[in-house]
């Protein structure tokens, strides 16, 4: 994006090129090579350019939006988008970040009182990572714990008094 609108970079000719005089801040593109964009300087809106490469506004916000991301492709977050802001809906200073159900366009907030949140990434694994002031934060999906292991095993008879058993999980537990 510049001062203009999108411009687009030819590796062959090594030359920059008018795509739409519309201003954006963060743009990302879609499973589908779809564009969306949060706009700028009026910063509260997320466009998708259709076909035609015209501008659509799919989400508005209360507050500044500051980067997109989308679930990739196989992953648990496929058709979902994530739009990260500096400000919180109250006005304070505080960053959060909205997940939005890209069938739907239902948000919902998923992370609340950040420092700053800025830039988004997704990853092939299903997680999603945030920038914050001195920090990056890693978002994953909750999924309960599996036994993978016990001692004494499963069905074993034991003769008691029995002093301790342990039980392994396949994911780190709080002691």
């Amino acid at each position: 994006s510049s001062d203009t609108g999108i411009e687009m970079f030819d590796p062959e000719t090594e030359k920059f090129s008018t795509f739409i005089n519309v201003r954006v801040g963060s743009l990302a593109f879609e499973a589908d090579g779809t564009l969306w964009a949060a706009t700028w300087p009026n910063r509260g809106n997320v466009i998708r350019f259709d076909a035609d490469n015209q501008p659509e506004v799919m989400l508005s916000f209360d507050s500044d939006v500051d980067s997109l991301a989308f679930g990739q492709a196989g992953t648990d977050l496929e058709g979902l988008l994530f739009v990260s802001q500096n400000n919180s809906r109250d006005g304070s200073a505080k960053g959060f970040l909205a997940m939005v159900d890209l069938a739907t366009l239902q948000q919902v907030d998923i992370a609340t009182d950040g420092t700053r949140g800025d830039i988004v990434k997704t990853t092939s694994d299903g997680r999603v990572l945030i920038s914050q002031s001195n920090q990056v934060d890693t978002l994953g999906l909750v999924i309960p714990p599996i036994v993978i292991a016990s001692n004494p095993p499963d069905q074993a008879q034991v003769a008691l008094p029995l002093g301790f058993f342990t039980v392994t999980f396949d994911q780190d537990m709080f002691v």
